[in-house]
């Protein structure tokens, strides 16, 4: 599996040219967000860091 969002390292002018030279090889698929797991991962981490800080001060949230 190969995933292109819009991070730094997938957007730089060396990856854009490996991936136009191996585009025979990738299909384009549509980008939904709700699938991208880290997403899920960081808004929990989020949560936990900054809206509970005050909570559960000195202990540990997961």
């Amino acid at each position: 599996f190969f995933q292109q969002d819009n991070a730094l390292p997938h957007k730089s002018r060396q990856a854009k040219l490996w991936l136009e030279e191996q585009s025979s090889e990738f299909g384009v698929l549509p980008f939904p967000p709700d699938l991208n797991v880290i997403e899920h991962i960081w808004d929990a981490m989020n949560a936990c860091t900054f809206l509970h800080v005050a909570m559960f001060r000195g202990s540990v949230c997961f």
